[in-house]
């Protein structure tokens, strides 16, 4: 599932390339740069201070799934000489302000929160299916979106039956694929989207190691759900 972060950023880039909008060019580049920036702290966040900072770590999660859903989706629907040519901002700031409004439901309801985050890292074993093999290890469409949904609701339920080791393992596992995906992104090196060699995947699993570790050794003496 977090597959589709990977869509959302390229997507991007591609819908905003060479459009404008009340007179004004909008450099494509500097802002798909910006938002990887965002999403790379992001991802920081999550794998260090996940649940050092439950709260603000619900509201992150809250916001990013929603984000990357509403906008590949609006990209899907973009109608010929539609959102991006007539103003791309419909797309961008409708997707922030459904992020936002999910990241504050995910703060505020927290079992709700923690459920989207086990739905993200379940769902992420999947996504080592597309990383190892052009055309992925399992090449049917329908049998990957049925996983998806199988190992998704099998990190909810995990999450919700051993709370703490899920959520540290949990956001350390999704905040290492933001950082991974997104320096691939800027750099190019194609480890998780392109060459589909297992460096990429090395790279996360290193990532979410080095997370679990520290949040460990860092909240040990914490009260789970402290604010």
């Amino acid at each position: 599932m977090l597959k589709l972060l990977a869509l959302s950023s390229s997507a991007f880039a591609a819908a905003i390339d060479s459009t404008s909008s009340g007179g004004f060019q909008f450099d494509s580049s500097l802002l798909v740069l910006l938002v990887s920036i965002l999403f790379i702290a992001a991802g920081f966040f999550l794998m260090f201070f996940g649940l050092k900072f439950f709260r603000l770590m619900l509201f992150v999660v809250g916001f990013i799934f929603v984000f990357r859903l509403s906008y590949t989706y609006l990209v899907l629907i973009d109608p010929v000489g539609g959102f991006f040519n007539q103003g791309y901002i419909i797309s961008v700031v409708g997707s922030v302000l459904l992020g936002i409004l999910s990241g504050f439901l995910a703060r505020s309801i927290w079992k709700v929160g923690i459920s989207i985050l086990g739905f993200m890292a379940g769902s992420q074993v999947v996504d080592m299916n597309w990383s190892l093999k052009v055309g992925g290890l399992i090449g049917n469409t329908s049998i990957c979106m049925i996983l998806y949904i199988v190992f998704g609701i099998a990190g909810v339920v995990a999450v919700h039956l051993i709370e703490k080791p899920s959520v540290i393992g949990g956001t350390s596992l999704v905040g290492s694929y933001l950082i991974i995906s997104m320096l691939d992104y800027i750099l190019s090196t194609e480890l998780l989207m392109g060459k589909h060699s297992p460096a990429g995947l090395l790279l996360v699993l290193a990532g979410t190691g080095l997370g679990v570790v520290y949040q460990y050794k860092t909240t040990k003496d914490l009260k789970y759900r402290d604010p």
